[in-house]
C-alpha cells in the first residue's frame, strides 16, 4: 500500500520538473516521438485493416464462408486495435528510452544535490537495446496474462473482473518499464526485475497513471513519458533512501 502511495504522490511532486528549463527539450523531444508513434500505428490499422483482416481470415481460409466473413473481419480488426495499444507502450519506452535516462538522471542529480553520471557506455544503443530486452519481455508476460482474462471475459459478468486486472498488469507492466530506466545505471536487469517485484505497488502506481494520461488526447499522450519517468524517478530515489537507512 506504501508503494502505490509512494507512486501516485510523486506525479504531484514531478509537476514542477516539467517546466524547468532544461526539461523542456527533453519533454517536447519524448512527446512528439510518442505522438508519432501512436499516429504511425493508428495509420496501419486505419488504412491497412481491412487488407491486414483479409491475410489472417485468408490464413485460416475462413474467407472462403461468407456469411462469417463481415463479422470476422470486425473482430479480427478490433484485435488490431488491441495490438496497437499494446506495441504503442512498449514503442516509445524503447525509441524514447535515451531521452528518458538523461532526464531521469538530471533529476536524481536535482535530488541528491550531486552530478549523475550515465554507467552506460555504450549510450543511446545501450539504453535502447537494455530497453529492448527489457520491454520484450515485459510484452510477452503482458500477452501470456492477458490472453485467458480475454477469453474469461467472453462468460456473461465474469468481464466485471477479468476487466480491472488486465488494466493493473498492463499498470503493472509499463510501471516496469519506466523504473528499469531509471535503475539502468544502478542494477543490472536481473537486480532491476527483482527490485520492482518487491515493489510492485510502486510500478502499478507509475504505470496507472501512464495508462489514464494516454487517454487524454494530444496533450495526455505528449505528457504522458516525460512525466512518468520524472515520477518514477522521485519514488524510486525516495524508496532506496529509505532502504539506505533501514
Amino acid at each position: 500500500m506504501s508503494g502505490l502511495i509512494r507512486g501516485f504522490l510523486s506525479y504531484t511532486k514531478a509537476l514542477p520538473y516539467l517546466f524547468k528549463g532544461w526539461a523542456l527539450k527533453y519533454l517536447f523531444l519524448t512527446g512528439l516521438l510518442a505522438i508519432a508513434s501512436l499516429a504511425a500505428l493508428v495509420s496501419i490499422v486505419f488504412f491497412k485493416g481491412d487488407e491486414l483482416a483479409h491475410i489472417v481470415l485468408n490464413l485460416f481460409n475462413l474467407d472462403l464462408i461468407p456469411w462469417l466473413d463481415t463479422g470476422l473481419e470486425w473482430v479480427v480488426r478490433g484485435i488490431l486495435w488491441v495490438v496497437c495499444i499494446l506495441l504503442f507502450k512498449y514503442l516509445i519506452l524503447i525509441l524514447a528510452s535515451p531521452f528518458l535516462s538523461i532526464v531521469s538522471n538530471k533529476v536524481e542529480s536535482t535530488i541528491s544535490g550531486e552530478r549523475v553520471q550515465a554507467s552506460n557506455q555504450q549510450g543511446f544503443v545501450g539504453s535502447i537495446g537494455r530497453a529492448m530486452s527489457v520491454s520484450g519481455g515485459n510484452l510477452f508476460n503482458e500477452i501470456l496474462l492477458t490472453i485467458p482474462l480475454l477469453v474469461f471475459s467472453l462468460i456473461p459478468g465474469v468481464a466485471i473482473v477479468t476487466t480491472p486486472l488486465i488494466f493493473l498488469i498492463q499498470a503493472y507492466y509499463v510501471g516496469y518499464g519506466n523504473l528499469d530506466t531509471y535503475l539502468e545505471n544502478k542494477f543490472t536487469t536481473k537486480e532491476s526485475k527483482s527490485f520492482v517485484k518487491r515493489n510492485k505497488g510502486l510500478a502499478i502506481a507509475n504505470g496507472s497513471v501512464f495508462l489514464g494520461l494516454l487517454l487524454v488526447p494530444v496533450l495526455g499522450v505528449f505528457l504522458a513519458p516525460i512525466w512518468s519517468i520524472i515520477a518514477v524517478t522521485i519514488a524510486g530515489e525516495s524508496k532506496l533512501r529509505q532502504q539506505a537507512t533501514v
